[in-house]
């Protein structure tokens, strides 16, 4: 019914406790993404294991790429995504089971796209914290507001995967998310939210969050294709350029990274919100 997929890169640090956190009963489907750390050796010796298969790629193709190859090798209804630096809560499975239950079957439910909240984290020994997102009414909604999605616990029927591929462009990586999300409420597809738990531990000390302006530039140029694309006017792409610095300065915020804050709020939104964390962050009091 339901098949994991991990794209890997260099992960050695971080994928065996992410394999940790997947039982046995679980189909697993890793793709190495021509890694060039110790992934590899990892992967090799959970290819043993009857409920893993390892895909590796000859060269380095990127997060989409690397989500599309396992997409395909998958032969369940549904596919779970997980990058290797996060984990699933412990019942995460047996709760998607009963909701398909409750549901009828996983071929029966009518929804091809599930989610659920997610907690940031920096590690084991970190408490997770909840992720505030806002409801998501409209494909606007999706850039001009706290979004609730992530790639990680994301549930999408093969199918769907299928027609709609995750993006493979290397300039744009870490943000192909936000384009297959977009490009799925364009055409129609709805997001359930299963349960209300966060089941997903998105890890906050890897990748794009550590290089949130530059992340958050890459955002905006996905906004102008957007536009390009006429998904969106070009008031709503000034709104959402907005919200994104507001977003940066936040993330600035909160890793005491004061004056970088400032100058991210500086470029949000003149709210009264935004004026309250500026002056918060001009005095040096962290969120």
């Amino acid at each position: 019914m339901i098949s994991v997929v991990i794209p890997c890169f260099n992960a050695a640090d971080t994928l065996p406790g992410t394999l940790a956190c997947l039982p046995e009963t679980v189909k697993v489907i890793c793709v190495n993404d021509a890694s060039t750390d110790a992934t590899a050796d990892i992967l090799a010796a959970r290819q043993n294991m009857s409920n893993t298969r390892v895909i590796t790629l000859e060269s380095n193709k990127g997060l989409g790429a690397a989500r599309n190859a396992g997409v395909k090798a998958s032969d369940t209804e549904f596919v779970v995504f997980l990058d290797a630096d996060d984990w699933l809560a412990e019942g995460f499975f047996d709760a998607l089971a009963a909701f398909f239950q409750s549901n009828g079957t996983a071929e029966q439910t009518s929804n091809d796209w599930l989610y659920h909240p997610y907690a940031t984290w920096g590690g084991p020994k970190e408490n997770p914290q909840i992720r505030h997102a806002d409801r998501m009414t409209s494909s606007e909604d999706l850039i001009t507001k706290r979004m609730p999605f992530a790639p990680s616990g994301a549930i999408l029927r093969r199918e769907l995967c299928l027609a709609f591929p995750w993006d493979e462009n290397r300039a744009l990586q870490g943000t192909e998310d936000l384009d297959l999300w977009m490009r799925l409420m364009m055409a129609g597809h709805q997001a359930l939210m299963w349960d209300n738990k966060a089941w997903t531990l998105y890890r906050t000390n890897q990748g794009m969050t550590e290089d949130v302006e530059g992340h958050a530039k890459k955002v905006l140029q996905r906004h102008a294709i957007m536009l390009d694309q006429g998904w969106i006017t070009e008031g709503v792409a000034s709104s959402a350029a907005k919200e994104t610095w507001r977003q940066v300065g936040r993330t600035h915020h909160k890793a005491g990274r004061f004056d970088q804050a400032v100058k991210a709020y500086n470029r949000g939104e003149n709210s009264f919100k935004t004026m309250i964390l500026k002056w918060l962050a001009s005095m040096h009091y962290g969120l």
